[in-house]
């Protein structure tokens, strides 16, 4: 049989032997190749079940999970986080045009969400705190002046843990919210872990309405894994009709298996696992401290570990090259930052290669101050276009060089990590010229 292209660069890939500190969180373990082969790769049947009207066995094993997280209701969503947040926020649209309020570092997916909503987005922007470059502090008179001054406001809308591991001040946020009688929506893809370190640092715990999760990140699930927590139960009668709105009518029952499983292995498993595993992440931070490149943070995951290797002299790039020599491969590197996600189901000859690369890093030269910390996101400049508008136009392909004073039509979202540098309808100033020619962007699409 003649290999496909896509089978065999898996393939090369894997015989890299790398070790993953990457996605998905199962690590190609033992756990999921027990329960599952093709065999579970079936369709909607009497004997089957159906993910979006349950009557047995999916219902069954969302009720196992509702009962785990002690929410209203966890449901299971073969579509990834992205179709966790657009039912989320469908369930909290009931005009033609809803207003909302989004924290900036936003997921790619929650814009495309926004144009087909018709939400207007009311933004607010992190605030630094001990690590300058990465703003990640929200404060709740920020969200509190919205509300006072706009009372069409329907949801505000958080990312945390972020891509860094920076965890946002939940609890504060939702006092305010519940003044308004405002639901808050929680978008935790990274934060999935959370419960089986300490139940009360997962959202759910902490005041949030709706939250998504995207288990298969961090945990032991097939890519395309997420759940969604039903926190307030006026919620409960149209989600799942929400959720077919933008679901496959065709889930993988792969995927569905996947899920049960890994809900087992986070019941019976997961507290004696994660506690040895955030051990080991503690003497990796510990080390990643002494050489001076240990991201710092108020409020971070325990389990993820960023590392700042500008502050020796590395660019992502270089720090990615020098970590493949140890067989480490990370989930991202930036101009400053190197992200890496460990799971429990990582083998000690992972951390041990990640702690020698660590080790043996000697600093090149100091980054001078001046360009140090340049954050990429900020604010969109006030526009006449709303999000629909902009993404439903006319548009045309231009180069980055004359793009000053044009409207972008499509969201610029390098991916990871999928924050938007540019949201539709954004006018490009001289400003976000600059910062697409630095993330190497040449084209733009813009408005016709």
């Amino acid at each position: 049989m003649q290999q496909n292209n896509i089978y065999k660069a898996i393939k090369k890939y894997n015989l890299l032997n790398r070790s993953s500190f990457h996605t998905p969180g199962h690590k190609n373990n033992i756990l999921l190749k027990q329960y599952l082969d093709l065999e579970m790769d079936i369709t909607e049947l009497p004997d089957t079940d159906d993910l979006y009207d349950p009557t047995s066995f999916i219902n069954t094993s969302e009720s196992k999970a509702t009962k785990f997280y002690g929410t209203k209701k966890t449901l299971f969503s073969t579509g990834g986080n992205t179709l966790c947040v657009q039912t989320m926020l469908k369930l909290v649209c009931t005009e033609k045009v809803n207003h909302i309020i989004f924290v900036r570092n936003i997921h790619r997916s929650v814009i495309n969400t926004m144009a087909l909503l018709n939400i207007i987005p009311h933004f607010i922007m992190p605030q630094k705190y001990l690590d300058p470059s990465l703003p990640y502090y929200i404060n709740p008179n920020d969200i509190l002046n919205i509300l006072k001054e706009n009372k069409n406001i329907k949801a505000v809308f958080l990312t945390s843990p972020d891509y860094y591991g920076d965890i946002l001040n939940i609890e504060e946020i939702s006092c305010v919210c519940k003044k308004f009688n405002v639901p808050l929506l929680v978008d935790n893809a990274h934060g999935s872990h959370l419960i089986c370190i300490d139940k009360n640092l997962h959202p759910i715990n902490q005041g949030a309405s709706l939250v998504a999760d995207s288990i298969h990140k961090t945990l032991p699930a097939l890519t395309g894994s997420a759940l969604l927590h039903i926190m307030d139960e006026k919620f409960l009668p149209n989600t799942k009709y929400s959720m077919s709105i933008f679901g496959s009518t065709s889930p993988s029952f792969l995927i569905l298996s996947s899920i049960d499983v890994c809900i087992d292995w986070i019941i019976n498993h997961s507290y004696k696992e994660f506690k040895n595993f955030i051990q080991k992440i503690t003497v990796i931070k510990k080390i990643s401290g002494q050489k001076n490149i240990l991201h710092k943070s108020k409020f971070s995951d325990p389990a993820r570990i960023t590392l700042n290797t500008s502050n020796i002299g590395y660019t992502g790039d270089e720090f990615r090259k020098y970590l493949h020599k140890y067989k480490v491969e990370p989930e991202h590197c930036d101009k400053y930052y190197s992200i890496f996600i460990p799971s429990p189901f990582n083998k000690d000859i992972d951390f041990q290669r990640l702690k020698n690369a660590i080790l043996n890093l000697i600093p090149k030269k100091e980054i001078p101050e001046s360009k140090k910390n340049e954050y990429y996101i900020r604010l969109p400049e006030n526009t006449n276009y709303t999000v629909r508008d902009a993404i439903f136009s006319k548009s045309e392909t231009v180069h980055v060089n004359s793009s000053i004073g044009k409207y972008v039509s499509k969201t610029i979202a390098p991916c990871p990590p999928g924050i938007p540098l540019l949201i539709p309808g954004e006018k490009i100033r001289k400003e976000e010229q600059s910062l697409l020619i630095n993330c190497g962007i040449n084209k733009v699409d813009v408005i016709k």
